[in-house]
C-alpha cells in the first residue's frame, strides 16, 4: 500500500513538501535553513536581531511575517552568562525560557522576521 500522508512545509504552513523535505523551495530561499531546522528540529539556535540582541532558543515556528521562538530546556544559561546568576544557578526552577532578552519569556518571544540579521544553529558546538 502506497503511502498516501502528505507533509506540509515547516515555513509556509501551506505547500506540500517532498519526502525527506522539511520545507518547499520558496521558504528554502526566503529563510535562513538553521531558522528552517528549528521548525522542527528541537535543538540550541541563536539568532542575532538588528539592534544587537541575541537571542538564544531551541524551537521556532514561522507564521507570517513574525517568527515565534520557544525555549523546551534545549538552551542552558553559560555558568559566566548573567541569565545563570539572575535565577541563583538554578535557571530552569522555574520554566526554561529563551535567553538573552531582559525579561525570561517562559512562554516565548514574537519576533518580526525583517530585524533577524543571523541565526546559527548549535552556536557552542554539538
Amino acid at each position: 500500500m502506497a503511502n498516501t500522508e502528505t507533509t506540509l512545509c515547516v515555513g509556509c504552513g501551506a505547500a506540500v513538501v517532498a519526502t525527506g523535505e522539511e520545507a518547499c523551495p520558496g521558504c528554502r530561499q526566503k529563510y535562513p535553513p538553521a531558522l528552517l531546522k528549528a521548525c522542527w528540529d528541537e535543538f540550541e539556535y541563536a539568532c542575532g536581531l538588528r539592534n544587537g540582541a541575541v537571542i538564544r532558543f531551541s524551537g521556532a515556528r514561522i507564521h507570517g511575517e513574525w517568527v515565534s521562538l520557544w525555549n523546551s530546556g534545549a538552551c542552558a544559561p553559560m555558568p559566566d552568562d548573567p541569565a545563570f546568576s539572575r535565577e541563583g544557578d538554578f535557571w530552569w526552577k522555574g520554566e526554561p525560557h529563551v535567553l538573552g532578552l531582559p525579561f525570561p519569556c517562559p512562554r516565548g518571544v514574537d519576533v518580526r522576521l525583517a530585524d533577524i540579521v543571523w541565526v546559527a544553529d548549535a552556536p557552542w558546538g554539538s
